[in-house]
């Protein structure tokens, strides 16, 4: 079965990359010279409500250049939309800054054991909430990337998880979790006023991201195409069934049927696109 699905993947990714020139470029380095604007000191200062969607802020710290000999880099993120009525921020980050299985390999060997020291994937049912990728999100991710004082900044979320009703698609959303630290779903991907094209099947600028060097090194592969550097990565959407979840492709449309949740052929190269929320006092 993972053979079959790795194959299917390799297909996407090779037709995506037709005409572009190169496949999975991780010769070009890639560093970021924008600096973001400082998001703290615009919520203190409460200039923060004038912010518009696309801006770019800084927040919080997390290797990007793959050398942590010169410690972390500042993180920048996109404005996705600014609630006044709530004195929320959406962010997500401007770069996909790590390269995670949905589920660990290993976590899914112990719930779905299939006897031999493998996975039974005919058993296999993952949602958000169980998924290793948000516990590594709200824990390791969270902890790295921000201080005590931003921490207190970041709202804590509840998520609404919906089934996928795509097509033939049968993925249940399961319950709705709590989170400081997440990724987009299904329906957050196709949201107008986060500035997204409302058709999944359209190629988005918007949606397209970059991984950094330190996701690269950490298995993300970067593929070319209309002169820019864009990889794939996960959405918290069940896929087909809930032995997937959803992404985003290089080229910007959403993958609906999804990909295994965890590290194969080619799933190893999907990466992780975090998004926060942020309180303006």
């Amino acid at each position: 079965m993972k053979k079959i699905f790795g194959i299917i993947l390799g297909i996407i990714i090779a037709v995506s990359c037709q005409g572009c020139g190169m496949s999975g470029n991780n010769d070009k380095v890639i560093t970021d010279t924008e600096t973001g604007l400082d998001i703290v000191e615009m919520i203190s200062n409460g200039t923060a409500a004038d912010l518009k969607r696309g801006q770019v802020v800084a927040f919080g710290k997390y290797e990007q250049d793959n050398n942590e000999g010169n410690g972390s880099e500042s993180i920048n993120w996109v404005v996705l939309n600014v609630n006044t009525d709530k004195k929320e921020i959406v962010l997500t980050s401007k770069f996909a800054l790590d390269c995670k299985a949905y589920d660990d390999e290993e976590d899914l060997k112990k719930r779905f054991p299939d006897g031999k020291g493998g996975i039974n994937w005919d058993s296999v049912n993952v949602t958000w909430e169980d998924s290793t990728l948000r516990s590594w999100l709200n824990s390791d991710f969270y902890n790295a990337a921000f201080s005590d004082e931003e921490k207190k900044l970041v709202v804590k979320k509840t998520l609404e998880n919906k089934d996928n009703n795509y097509g033939n698609c049968t993925g249940k959303g399961g319950n709705s979790t709590e989170d400081y630290v997440f990724i987009l779903s299904n329906d957050e991907i196709v949201d107008t006023d986060y500035g997204y094209d409302y058709n999944n099947e359209n190629s988005d600028e918007n949606r397209r991201c970059t991984a950094t060097e330190y996701a690269k090194a950490q298995g993300a592969k970067n593929f070319s195409w209309n002169n820019k550097l864009a990889c794939f990565y996960w959405l918290r959407s069940p896929g087909f069934t809930n032995k997937d979840a959803t992404y985003v492709s290089d080229h910007g449309f959403v993958g609906m049927n999804g990909v295994h949740v965890s590290k194969y052929e080619y799933d190893n190269e999907f990466c992780v696109r975090p998004v926060i929320v942020l309180e303006m006092k």
